[in-house]
């Protein structure tokens, strides 16, 4: 991996930093990393965009989705139906969720949404 790499452009914008990532890093993983697997997660934060936030802003929202109609399903059965209540979900409910979602948010993620400023930003390994 070259000796620089440019964060993108989201990371940047919330504050983070190879530093933070790091340490971060550390205290979440409990064992050794090779360098080999902390350059390729560098690299997948270097491709990071607002793309990126649009798919785990979507994910999340959807989430939340399933969570209540597992819960409302799980109440009507009186047991967990987790995993049945889910594939219902996605059968009776995603391409409803899908396009809500487009129209909602679809145009609210830009390219441009950050500081044309953080595309120059680097940090020294």
């Amino acid at each position: 991996m070259d000796s620089e790499c440019c964060y993108g452009k989201a990371f940047l914008s919330v504050g983070c930093d190879r530093e933070l990532f790091l340490y971060n890093l550390r205290k979440h993983v409990d064992f050794p990393l090779d360098n080999y697997i902390i350059d390729e997660m560098i690299r997948c934060l270097c491709e990071f965009s607002p793309n990126h936030i649009k798919v785990l802003h979507k994910n999340i929202l959807q989430k939340i989705e399933i969570e209540k109609h597992v819960w409302i399903e799980s109440e009507k059965q009186g047991r967990n139906v987790r995993t049945e209540a889910t594939y219902d979900w996605i059968i009776r409910y995603a391409h409803v969720f899908n396009s809500w979602y487009e129209k909602e948010y679809g145009s609210k993620f830009q390219s441009n949404l950050y500081d044309k400023s953080y595309s120059d930003m680097q940090f020294a390994k």
